[in-house]
């Protein structure tokens, strides 16, 4: 469907100038019938209206939540074992490295660091991964590490019977009627998801249907058991899964591709509502359409009687981004939030201490019962409590880096900064 002049043309069109955006398309679903689907701009420089709701794109973190659709499938039917350790199906592999499962790796809590890989080569990238990569036991904790997927699709290569792109189209693209979509060229060795606005609708409302063939149904006890608990954010096949005002989201929203792409998909269950946008910008890193996006997200909220920003965590003004989120697709910058009144000194209490993730290391000290952040170069920045879990390193007064301190399901102290989680180690200062 073409769209005509009216509140999604004018948001998008506001957008071009200060992004370089070319081209947008957003689509919404409920109770699996498309309610709209719209394009703006052009696919082609000779053909300013070019662009068509069907247009074929690279959506890189994507890829993910298929390979998970994928592992679902496989384990559904009894073909693979989740849980099995990696050491069963890939061989060679170190003591605590081995005991890493599948499970494991697609819900980003390997316990592998996130240390910027030696070479440009995952196979030979994994050919050298020892168990020095690993900062915390299995399962302990969510952190994001770039090293956990493609280790995923090496144990899912070697369980298959075919290739990875044939067993994809099989289990779940053919299924869940994704016909435009296949894993396309791969980066390094990787498989890149190519897709379009109407098979993300597709793979929405099968999610929905909790049906034979993806991630809902495999990780809905984890999911529902940990939202239940108040865990708040939880990471599992690929997906985000979090509460707006009591309302179970799944969702993903990223900025990365090959040229200025960003992509986003929202699916709530209770209401069978799936709202997915994608846009293309001229340059790589501008491609954020915030103008756009927040037209489509406060009509969301609208119709599904929500108050909250539906993108969550917000930034606060600052150098890192509140919250974990799967790098490189941290939550955009469509509301920011001020934080002009840094809030109050933080008490040392139990957070003083050392907290490690890989060979990242920095530290919360005590001053007098007080928290400082050591932030390296002899420098030292005091700690305010701002809301809720999150806190804020300031540098006279003003905030610099916001991080979060929290305590998951097994009581493990960790500190959440700049979406990476650090592990508190007892025998640190303070610990």
């Amino acid at each position: 469907t073409r769209t005509t002049p009216d509140a999604f043309l004018a948001a998008a069109g506001a957008d071009v100038r200060p992004t370089g955006m070319t081209g947008l398309v957003a689509g919404r679903m409920r109770g699996g019938e498309v309610e709209s689907l719209r394009s703006f701009g052009f696919s082609d420089a000779e053909d300013l209206d070019s662009l068509t709701t069907g247009a074929v794109f690279r959506f890189p973190a994507f890829t993910e939540v298929m390979v998970s659709a994928l592992a679902a499938a496989l384990g559904q039917e009894g073909r693979i074992d989740l849980d099995a350790p990696l050491s069963s199906v890939l061989t060679g592999l170190d003591t605590r490295l081995g005991a890493v499962s599948l499970r494991h790796l697609l819900s980003h809590q390997s316990g592998i660091d996130d240390a910027a890989p030696q070479g440009s080569e995952w196979s030979k990238i994994l050919d050298d991964l020892d168990d020095r990569a690993i900062f915390t036991d299995p399962g302990a904790v969510y952190s994001y590490s770039r090293y956990d997927y493609p280790l995923a699709v090496r144990a899912l290569v070697e369980l298959l019977e075919e290739d990875l792109a044939s067993a994809a189209n099989r289990w779940v693209f053919e299924p869940v009627g994704m016909e435009n979509t296949s894993f396309g060229d791969p980066v390094q060795g990787l498989p890149v998801l190519v897709t379009a606005v109407p098979d993300l609708l597709s793979f929405g409302s099968t999610w929905i249907d909790a049906q034979a063939r993806n991630p809902a149904s495999l990780f809905a006890d984890s999911v529902s058991q940990a939202l239940e608990d108040g865990y708040g954010r939880v990471f599992e096949g690929g997906l985000w899964t979090d509460q707006v005002e009591g309302r179970p989201r799944a969702s993903l929203m990223c900025s990365s591709g090959p040229v200025g792409d960003a992509a986003a998909i929202q699916i709530f269950p209770e209401s069978e509502v799936i709202e997915v946008f994608w846009s293309r910008a001229r340059t790589q890193g501008r491609g954020w359409p915030s103008v756009t996006s927040g037209h489509l997200l406060e009509t969301l909220a609208s119709d599904l009687g929500l108050e909250s920003d539906l993108f969550e965590p917000r930034k606060v003004r600052g150098d890192a981004q509140l919250g974990v989120g799967p790098r490189p697709c941290l939550d955009p910058e469509i509301r920011t939030v001020r934080a002009d009144d840094p809030g109050t000194p933080a008490g040392s209490e139990e957070w003083a201490g050392r907290y490690m993730n890989g060979d990242r290391v920095f530290e919360l000290r005590d001053r007098e019962g007080f928290l400082w952040l050591e932030a390296g170069m002899g420098t030292e920045l005091e700690v305010t409590h701002w809301k809720g879990d999150t806190y804020l390193a300031t540098m006279a007064g003003r905030p610099f880096w916001p991080f979060r301190l929290v305590r998951d399901s097994k009581n493990l102290r960790y500190s959440v900064l700049e979406g990476r989680a650090h592990i508190h180690e007892e025998d640190g200062p303070g610990g």
